[in-house]
Protein backbone atom coordinates (compact mmCIF):
# COMPACT_ATOMS: atom_id res chain seq x y z
CA UNK A 1 0.00 0.00 0.00
CA UNK A 2 2.80 2.44 0.86
CA UNK A 3 4.18 2.06 -2.68
CA UNK A 4 0.88 3.37 -4.10
CA UNK A 5 0.81 6.34 -1.72
CA UNK A 6 4.45 7.11 -2.53
CA UNK A 7 3.72 6.88 -6.29
CA UNK A 8 0.76 9.26 -6.02
CA UNK A 9 2.87 11.84 -4.20
CA UNK A 10 5.68 11.62 -6.74
CA UNK A 11 3.17 11.78 -9.58
CA UNK A 12 1.68 15.05 -8.35
CA UNK A 13 5.14 16.62 -8.08
CA UNK A 14 5.94 15.25 -11.54
CA UNK A 15 2.73 16.81 -12.96
CA UNK A 16 3.61 20.21 -11.46
CA UNK A 17 7.00 19.99 -13.13
CA UNK A 18 5.31 19.15 -16.44
CA UNK A 19 3.07 22.22 -16.16
CA UNK A 20 6.16 24.38 -15.67
CA UNK A 21 7.84 22.72 -18.67
CA UNK A 22 4.72 23.34 -20.77
CA UNK A 23 4.81 27.07 -20.04
CA UNK A 24 8.51 27.29 -20.90
CA UNK A 25 8.82 24.90 -23.83
CA UNK A 26 5.22 24.43 -25.09
CA UNK A 27 5.60 20.66 -24.73
CA UNK A 28 2.07 19.85 -23.47
CA UNK A 29 1.86 18.05 -20.16
CA UNK A 30 -1.09 16.01 -21.48
CA UNK A 31 1.21 14.42 -24.07
CA UNK A 32 3.74 13.28 -21.46
CA UNK A 33 0.98 12.07 -19.10
CA UNK A 34 -0.55 9.92 -21.86
CA UNK A 35 2.86 8.48 -22.80
CA UNK A 36 3.47 7.77 -19.10
CA UNK A 37 0.12 5.94 -18.97
CA UNK A 38 1.03 3.88 -22.05
CA UNK A 39 4.32 2.92 -20.39
CA UNK A 40 2.57 1.88 -17.17
CA UNK A 41 -0.16 -0.06 -18.96
CA UNK A 42 0.29 -1.60 -22.43
CA UNK A 43 4.13 -1.63 -22.42
CA UNK A 44 5.22 -2.53 -18.87
CA UNK A 45 1.87 -4.04 -17.75
CA UNK A 46 2.38 -2.50 -14.33
CA UNK A 47 -1.30 -1.40 -14.24
CA UNK A 48 -4.37 -2.70 -16.08
CA UNK A 49 -7.60 -0.77 -16.73
CA UNK A 50 -9.47 -3.51 -14.85
CA UNK A 51 -7.54 -2.53 -11.68
CA UNK A 52 -9.65 0.63 -11.52
CA UNK A 53 -12.99 -1.16 -11.91
CA UNK A 54 -15.95 1.20 -12.25
CA UNK A 55 -14.09 4.02 -10.47
CA UNK A 56 -12.06 4.71 -13.63
CA UNK A 57 -15.03 5.78 -15.76
CA UNK A 58 -16.56 7.65 -12.81
CA UNK A 59 -13.46 9.78 -12.23
CA UNK A 60 -13.03 10.53 -15.94
CA UNK A 61 -16.61 11.84 -16.01
CA UNK A 62 -15.95 13.89 -12.86
CA UNK A 63 -12.83 15.30 -14.53
CA UNK A 64 -14.82 16.43 -17.57
CA UNK A 65 -17.57 18.05 -15.46
CA UNK A 66 -15.16 19.91 -13.17
CA UNK A 67 -13.02 21.09 -16.11
CA UNK A 68 -16.10 22.55 -17.84
CA UNK A 69 -17.31 24.12 -14.60
CA UNK A 70 -13.96 25.79 -13.94
CA UNK A 71 -13.84 26.95 -17.55
CA UNK A 72 -17.28 28.51 -17.12
CA UNK A 73 -16.02 30.35 -14.04
CA UNK A 74 -13.13 31.71 -16.11
CA UNK A 75 -15.29 32.94 -18.99
CA UNK A 76 -16.15 36.59 -19.57
CA UNK A 77 -19.76 36.93 -20.70
CA UNK A 78 -19.02 39.74 -23.18
CA UNK A 79 -16.26 37.67 -24.77
CA UNK A 80 -18.62 34.71 -24.82
CA UNK A 81 -21.29 36.61 -26.76
CA UNK A 82 -18.77 38.00 -29.26
CA UNK A 83 -17.50 34.49 -30.09
CA UNK A 84 -20.85 32.70 -30.01
CA UNK A 85 -21.59 33.06 -33.75
CA UNK A 86 -18.22 31.85 -35.01
CA UNK A 87 -18.12 28.98 -32.51
CA UNK A 88 -21.55 27.88 -33.76
CA UNK A 89 -20.37 27.77 -37.37
CA UNK A 90 -17.15 26.01 -36.36
CA UNK A 91 -19.06 23.42 -34.32
CA UNK A 92 -21.50 22.48 -37.07
CA UNK A 93 -19.02 22.49 -39.97
CA UNK A 94 -16.30 20.49 -38.19
CA UNK A 95 -18.78 18.01 -36.71
CA UNK A 96 -20.46 17.16 -40.02
CA UNK A 97 -17.24 17.27 -42.08
CA UNK A 98 -15.45 14.98 -39.60
CA UNK A 99 -18.42 12.61 -39.50
CA UNK A 100 -18.50 12.54 -43.33
CA UNK A 101 -14.76 11.78 -43.62
CA UNK A 102 -14.87 8.99 -41.04
CA UNK A 103 -18.07 7.47 -42.44
CA UNK A 104 -16.82 7.46 -46.04
CA UNK A 105 -13.42 5.95 -45.25
CA UNK A 106 -14.84 3.37 -42.84
CA UNK A 107 -17.39 2.15 -45.37
CA UNK A 108 -14.84 2.11 -48.22
CA UNK A 109 -11.85 0.47 -46.55
CA UNK A 110 -13.17 -1.53 -43.58
CA UNK A 111 -15.62 -4.39 -43.27
CA UNK A 112 -18.20 -2.08 -41.72
CA UNK A 113 -21.68 -1.67 -43.14
CA UNK A 114 -23.10 1.81 -43.71
CA UNK A 115 -24.92 1.79 -40.34
CA UNK A 116 -21.77 1.07 -38.32
CA UNK A 117 -19.72 3.46 -40.48
CA UNK A 118 -22.20 6.26 -39.92
CA UNK A 119 -22.24 5.63 -36.17
CA UNK A 120 -18.43 5.65 -36.05
CA UNK A 121 -18.41 8.99 -37.91
CA UNK A 122 -20.87 10.51 -35.45
CA UNK A 123 -18.95 9.21 -32.41
CA UNK A 124 -15.73 10.83 -33.66
CA UNK A 125 -17.37 14.07 -34.81
CA UNK A 126 -16.57 16.15 -31.72
CA UNK A 127 -13.57 17.57 -29.89
CA UNK A 128 -12.58 17.08 -26.25
CA UNK A 129 -12.96 19.80 -23.62
CA UNK A 130 -10.67 17.88 -21.29
CA UNK A 131 -7.84 18.24 -23.82
CA UNK A 132 -8.61 21.60 -25.42
CA UNK A 133 -8.98 23.56 -22.17
CA UNK A 134 -5.64 22.62 -20.52
CA UNK A 135 -3.69 23.23 -23.74
CA UNK A 136 -5.30 26.57 -24.67
CA UNK A 137 -4.95 27.87 -21.11
CA UNK A 138 -1.21 28.37 -21.60
CA UNK A 139 -1.19 29.35 -25.28
CA UNK A 140 -0.67 32.96 -26.30
CA UNK A 141 -4.08 33.39 -27.96
CA UNK A 142 -6.97 35.79 -27.42
CA UNK A 143 -9.74 35.22 -24.91
CA UNK A 144 -12.22 35.13 -27.79
CA UNK A 145 -10.35 32.26 -29.46
CA UNK A 146 -10.15 30.29 -26.19
CA UNK A 147 -13.88 30.78 -25.64
CA UNK A 148 -14.67 29.70 -29.22
CA UNK A 149 -12.71 26.47 -28.80
CA UNK A 150 -14.28 25.79 -25.40
CA UNK A 151 -17.80 26.28 -26.75
CA UNK A 152 -17.06 24.05 -29.72
CA UNK A 153 -15.78 21.21 -27.55
CA UNK A 154 -18.76 21.43 -25.18
CA UNK A 155 -21.35 21.68 -27.97
CA UNK A 156 -19.98 18.83 -30.08
CA UNK A 157 -20.39 16.44 -27.13
CA UNK A 158 -24.13 17.11 -27.25
CA UNK A 159 -24.21 16.70 -31.05
CA UNK A 160 -22.37 13.37 -30.84
CA UNK A 161 -24.66 11.96 -28.14
CA UNK A 162 -27.98 13.06 -29.65
CA UNK A 163 -27.03 12.18 -33.23
CA UNK A 164 -25.88 8.68 -32.23
CA UNK A 165 -29.07 7.88 -30.34
CA UNK A 166 -31.18 9.30 -33.18
CA UNK A 167 -29.40 6.92 -35.56
CA UNK A 168 -30.00 4.00 -33.21
CA UNK A 169 -33.72 4.84 -33.13
CA UNK A 170 -33.79 5.07 -36.91
CA UNK A 171 -31.81 1.93 -37.79
CA UNK A 172 -32.17 -0.42 -34.82
CA UNK A 173 -35.57 0.40 -33.35
CA UNK A 174 -37.25 0.87 -36.76
CA UNK A 175 -38.55 4.32 -35.94
CA UNK A 176 -39.00 6.84 -38.73
CA UNK A 177 -36.24 9.44 -38.88
CA UNK A 178 -37.66 12.92 -38.51
CA UNK A 179 -35.22 15.76 -39.19
CA UNK A 180 -37.43 18.29 -37.39
CA UNK A 181 -37.62 16.05 -34.33
CA UNK A 182 -33.85 15.59 -34.45
CA UNK A 183 -33.11 19.34 -34.62
CA UNK A 184 -35.71 20.00 -31.93
CA UNK A 185 -34.14 17.44 -29.56
CA UNK A 186 -30.69 18.99 -29.98
CA UNK A 187 -32.03 22.51 -29.43
CA UNK A 188 -34.05 21.41 -26.42
CA UNK A 189 -31.05 19.69 -24.84
CA UNK A 190 -28.90 22.81 -25.27
CA UNK A 191 -31.49 25.30 -24.07
CA UNK A 192 -32.77 23.26 -21.12
CA UNK A 193 -29.22 22.47 -19.97
CA UNK A 194 -28.33 26.19 -20.05
CA UNK A 195 -31.56 27.12 -18.23
CA UNK A 196 -30.97 24.50 -15.54
CA UNK A 197 -27.37 25.65 -15.18
CA UNK A 198 -28.44 29.30 -14.79
CA UNK A 199 -31.27 28.50 -12.36
CA UNK A 200 -29.05 26.29 -10.21
CA UNK A 201 -26.26 28.89 -10.29
CA UNK A 202 -28.61 31.70 -9.24
CA UNK A 203 -30.01 29.58 -6.43
CA UNK A 204 -26.51 28.64 -5.33
CA UNK A 205 -25.40 32.28 -5.17
CA UNK A 206 -28.19 32.84 -2.64
CA UNK A 207 -27.40 29.67 -0.70
CA UNK A 208 -23.61 30.07 -0.63
CA UNK A 209 -23.96 33.54 0.87
CA UNK A 210 -25.46 31.86 3.94
CA UNK A 211 -23.06 28.91 3.93
CA UNK A 212 -19.96 31.12 3.98
CA UNK A 213 -20.55 31.62 7.70
CA UNK A 214 -19.84 27.91 8.19
CA UNK A 215 -16.37 26.31 8.05
CA UNK A 216 -15.10 24.01 5.27
CA UNK A 217 -17.45 25.16 2.52
CA UNK A 218 -14.99 25.13 -0.41
CA UNK A 219 -16.20 21.72 -1.60
CA UNK A 220 -19.94 22.47 -1.26
CA UNK A 221 -20.00 24.22 -4.65
CA UNK A 222 -18.48 21.09 -6.24
CA UNK A 223 -21.07 18.94 -4.46
CA UNK A 224 -23.84 21.20 -5.84
CA UNK A 225 -22.24 20.93 -9.30
CA UNK A 226 -22.46 17.13 -9.16
CA UNK A 227 -26.10 17.32 -8.10
CA UNK A 228 -26.95 19.63 -10.99
CA UNK A 229 -25.08 17.41 -13.46
CA UNK A 230 -26.91 14.31 -12.21
CA UNK A 231 -30.35 15.97 -12.32
CA UNK A 232 -29.75 17.39 -15.80
CA UNK A 233 -28.60 14.05 -17.20
CA UNK A 234 -31.51 12.21 -15.55
CA UNK A 235 -33.91 14.58 -17.31
CA UNK A 236 -32.33 13.70 -20.66
CA UNK A 237 -30.45 16.97 -21.19
CA UNK A 238 -26.73 17.77 -21.43
CA UNK A 239 -24.99 17.62 -18.05
CA UNK A 240 -21.70 19.06 -19.38
CA UNK A 241 -23.46 22.11 -20.85
CA UNK A 242 -25.28 22.64 -17.54
CA UNK A 243 -21.92 22.47 -15.72
CA UNK A 244 -20.49 25.12 -18.06
CA UNK A 245 -23.54 27.38 -17.60
CA UNK A 246 -23.41 26.91 -13.82
CA UNK A 247 -19.79 28.09 -13.68
CA UNK A 248 -20.56 31.00 -16.03
CA UNK A 249 -23.39 32.42 -13.90
CA UNK A 250 -21.36 32.24 -10.67
CA UNK A 251 -18.80 34.74 -11.99
CA UNK A 252 -20.91 36.69 -14.52
CA UNK A 253 -24.25 37.12 -12.74
CA UNK A 254 -23.88 40.91 -12.90
CA UNK A 255 -24.07 40.72 -16.71
CA UNK A 256 -27.60 39.29 -16.52
CA UNK A 257 -29.83 42.22 -15.58
CA UNK A 258 -32.93 40.08 -14.95
CA UNK A 259 -31.07 37.86 -12.49
CA UNK A 260 -28.92 40.58 -10.92
CA UNK A 261 -31.53 43.34 -10.58
CA UNK A 262 -34.60 41.33 -9.64
CA UNK A 263 -33.72 37.89 -8.22
CA UNK A 264 -30.42 38.69 -6.49
CA UNK A 265 -31.15 42.34 -5.60
CA UNK A 266 -32.60 41.41 -2.19
CA UNK A 267 -29.50 39.43 -1.23
CA UNK A 268 -25.97 40.50 -0.37
CA UNK A 269 -24.25 38.50 -3.11
CA UNK A 270 -20.47 38.35 -3.14
CA UNK A 271 -18.47 36.98 -6.10
CA UNK A 272 -16.41 33.84 -5.75
CA UNK A 273 -13.20 34.63 -3.88
CA UNK A 274 -9.71 34.14 -5.28
CA UNK A 275 -9.22 31.30 -2.79
CA UNK A 276 -12.26 29.49 -4.19
CA UNK A 277 -11.24 30.01 -7.82
CA UNK A 278 -7.68 28.85 -7.07
CA UNK A 279 -9.09 25.76 -5.33
CA UNK A 280 -11.13 24.83 -8.41
CA UNK A 281 -8.07 25.27 -10.64
CA UNK A 282 -6.08 22.99 -8.35
CA UNK A 283 -8.87 20.40 -8.42
CA UNK A 284 -8.86 20.48 -12.23
CA UNK A 285 -5.10 20.01 -12.17
CA UNK A 286 -5.35 16.89 -9.98
CA UNK A 287 -8.19 15.35 -11.99
CA UNK A 288 -6.35 16.08 -15.23
CA UNK A 289 -3.41 13.95 -14.05
CA UNK A 290 -5.62 10.91 -13.57
CA UNK A 291 -7.64 11.48 -16.73
CA UNK A 292 -4.72 11.45 -19.18
CA UNK A 293 -2.74 8.70 -17.48
CA UNK A 294 -5.89 6.58 -17.44
CA UNK A 295 -6.34 7.18 -21.18
CA UNK A 296 -2.80 5.96 -21.77
CA UNK A 297 -3.33 2.87 -19.61
CA UNK A 298 -6.43 1.96 -21.63
CA UNK A 299 -4.57 2.11 -24.96
CA UNK A 300 -4.46 -1.25 -26.74
CA UNK A 301 -3.56 -2.36 -30.27
CA UNK A 302 -5.52 -5.44 -31.35
CA UNK A 303 -5.23 -5.29 -35.15
CA UNK A 304 -2.44 -3.47 -36.99
CA UNK A 305 -4.63 -2.73 -40.00
CA UNK A 306 -6.95 -0.81 -37.68
CA UNK A 307 -3.91 0.95 -36.22
CA UNK A 308 -2.85 2.21 -39.66
CA UNK A 309 -6.43 3.14 -40.52
CA UNK A 310 -6.82 5.10 -37.27
CA UNK A 311 -3.62 7.08 -37.88
CA UNK A 312 -4.70 7.97 -41.43
CA UNK A 313 -8.13 8.94 -40.14
CA UNK A 314 -6.67 11.28 -37.53
CA UNK A 315 -4.36 12.98 -40.04
CA UNK A 316 -7.17 13.55 -42.54
CA UNK A 317 -9.49 15.00 -39.88
CA UNK A 318 -6.81 17.47 -38.79
CA UNK A 319 -6.00 18.42 -42.40
CA UNK A 320 -9.67 19.00 -43.20
CA UNK A 321 -9.94 21.43 -40.28
CA UNK A 322 -7.35 23.81 -41.80
CA UNK A 323 -9.45 25.22 -44.71
CA UNK A 324 -12.48 25.51 -42.41
CA UNK A 325 -10.42 27.61 -40.03
CA UNK A 326 -9.09 29.77 -42.86
CA UNK A 327 -12.60 30.63 -44.07
CA UNK A 328 -14.25 31.20 -40.66
CA UNK A 329 -11.41 33.11 -39.00
CA UNK A 330 -9.88 35.04 -41.91
CA UNK A 331 -9.65 38.27 -39.88
CA UNK A 332 -8.13 36.69 -36.76
CA UNK A 333 -4.40 36.81 -35.88
CA UNK A 334 -2.22 34.26 -37.63
CA UNK A 335 -1.26 32.37 -34.46
CA UNK A 336 -4.88 32.14 -33.31
CA UNK A 337 -5.93 30.63 -36.65
CA UNK A 338 -3.06 28.17 -36.53
CA UNK A 339 -3.91 26.94 -33.04
CA UNK A 340 -7.63 26.68 -33.89
CA UNK A 341 -6.76 24.38 -36.79
CA UNK A 342 -4.78 22.13 -34.41
CA UNK A 343 -7.53 21.69 -31.81
CA UNK A 344 -9.30 18.55 -33.04
CA UNK A 345 -8.53 16.00 -30.29
CA UNK A 346 -11.12 13.38 -29.38
CA UNK A 347 -11.76 12.42 -25.78
CA UNK A 348 -14.16 11.22 -23.12
CA UNK A 349 -17.43 11.57 -25.07
CA UNK A 350 -16.07 9.45 -27.94
CA UNK A 351 -14.66 6.83 -25.56
CA UNK A 352 -17.99 6.51 -23.73
CA UNK A 353 -20.14 6.47 -26.89
CA UNK A 354 -17.98 3.79 -28.52
CA UNK A 355 -19.65 1.09 -26.42
CA UNK A 356 -23.22 2.15 -27.30
CA UNK A 357 -23.40 0.33 -30.70
CA UNK A 358 -22.20 -2.84 -28.92
CA UNK A 359 -25.07 -2.49 -26.42
CA UNK A 360 -27.56 -2.46 -29.31
CA UNK A 361 -25.84 -5.36 -31.11
CA UNK A 362 -24.84 -3.28 -34.13
CA UNK A 363 -22.75 -5.34 -36.55
CA UNK A 364 -19.10 -4.25 -36.43
CA UNK A 365 -19.36 -2.71 -32.94
CA UNK A 366 -16.15 -4.48 -31.81
CA UNK A 367 -14.19 -2.68 -34.51
CA UNK A 368 -15.83 0.60 -33.56
CA UNK A 369 -14.56 0.29 -29.98
CA UNK A 370 -11.01 -0.54 -31.15
CA UNK A 371 -10.88 2.29 -33.69
CA UNK A 372 -12.27 4.90 -31.31
CA UNK A 373 -9.78 4.03 -28.55
CA UNK A 374 -6.86 4.42 -30.96
CA UNK A 375 -8.21 7.59 -32.60
CA UNK A 376 -8.68 9.21 -29.17
CA UNK A 377 -5.05 8.58 -28.23
CA UNK A 378 -3.54 9.47 -31.62
CA UNK A 379 -5.62 12.64 -32.00
CA UNK A 380 -4.49 13.90 -28.59
CA UNK A 381 -0.87 13.04 -29.37
CA UNK A 382 -1.05 14.76 -32.78
CA UNK A 383 -2.69 17.85 -31.28
CA UNK A 384 0.04 18.10 -28.65
CA UNK A 385 2.83 17.51 -31.20
CA UNK A 386 1.49 20.22 -33.52
CA UNK A 387 1.56 22.70 -30.63
CA UNK A 388 5.20 21.76 -29.96
CA UNK A 389 6.25 21.91 -33.62
CA UNK A 390 4.63 25.31 -34.09
CA UNK A 391 7.46 26.74 -32.00
CA UNK A 392 9.92 25.95 -34.81
CA UNK A 393 10.33 28.53 -37.59
CA UNK A 394 10.21 26.03 -40.46
CA UNK A 395 6.92 24.51 -39.28
CA UNK A 396 5.42 27.94 -38.57
CA UNK A 397 6.24 29.02 -42.13
CA UNK A 398 4.10 26.18 -43.49
CA UNK A 399 1.09 27.61 -41.62
CA UNK A 400 1.98 31.13 -42.72
CA UNK A 401 1.94 30.09 -46.37
CA UNK A 402 -1.56 28.72 -46.02
CA UNK A 403 -3.12 31.31 -43.76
Amino acid sequence: MYQIILSVGLLIFFAHALSYIFKKTFIPDVLILIIFGILLGPILHYINPSDFGKIGSVITTIALVVILFESGCSLNFKVLMSSFKTSGYLTLITFFSTAAIVTTLSYAFLELNYIASLMLGVILGGTSSAVVVPITDVLNISAKTKTTLLLESAATDVLCILTLFSLIEFFELNQAFNILKFISSIGTSFVMAIVLGFISGTLWLIIIDKLKNFPNTLTTTIAWLFIIYGITESLGYSGPIAALAFGLILTNYQSFSLINNYILAKHDIKPLTKVELDFYKELVFLLKIFFFIYLGIQFEIKEYNLLVFSIILVVLVFVARIPVTKVLFKNDPFEDKSYISMMAPKGLAAAVLASIPFTYNIEGSDQIIDIVSMVVIFSIILCALLVVLFRFALFKKLYQKFF
